[in-house]
């Protein structure tokens, strides 16, 4: 018996150590922040497979190494290490969401810059339960520009971004 003990015990822990869609564990009331390190190599991007650090990405967002978009100033001022995020179609939606659909998360902030060349207004909008809880518009250029977020893109169920924008280091903490 002390054998399947051991085997069990192995396993469960592999699910959480080994686990490649998730480099933070999701625990309820845990803050993490979301680096999207480790999802692509230097030269690719790609979709964010659901459930990477216990968050569902939606829309075109992807998954973008520091070489794909070498030119650009805005993308290369928010990168962080050798991953971020990229929204890149103008005036595009895309949407995080808890992988877990009956918890909750909170945005805290991130490191955000306009996508593609010039400044523009990014949209920030927050939802619970189907209904908008809070709105941020914020005029964003193509250098880093730290965003926090206030109390209401807390305890929601869907944080939406509309615009041309790569981000990356996104603090979330994660509710019941």
């Amino acid at each position: 018996m002390r054998f399947v003990v051991r085997s069990v015990a192995a396993t469960v822990l592999c699910l959480f150590a080994c686990s490649p869609i998730s480099a933070n564990a999701v625990v309820p009331g845990s803050k993490i922040t979301v680096t999207f390190e480790g999802l692509v190599k230097r030269t690719k991007a790609d979709p964010i497979q659901g459930g990477y650090d216990g968050l569902d990405f939606d829309g075109s967002m992807e998954a973008t190494g520091k070489a794909v978009y070498k030119h650009d100033p805005g993308f290369q001022a928010v990168i962080r290490g050798g991953v971020a995020c990229v929204l890149p179609q103008f005036n595009d939606l895309g949407s995080i969401r808890p992988h877990n659909r009956s918890s909750l998360i909170s945005i805290k902030s991130g490191h955000f810059a306009a996508f593609g060349g010039g400044g523009r207004v990014i949209t920030f909008n927050a939802y619970k339960a189907g209904e908008l809880v809070g709105t941020m518009n914020v005029n964003i250029e193509t250098v880093d520009t730290p965003i926090k977020f206030d109390k209401t893109f807390s305890n929601i169920d869907q944080f939406q971004i509309i615009g041309e924008v790569a981000f990356d280091n996104l603090v979330v903490r994660f509710g019941e």
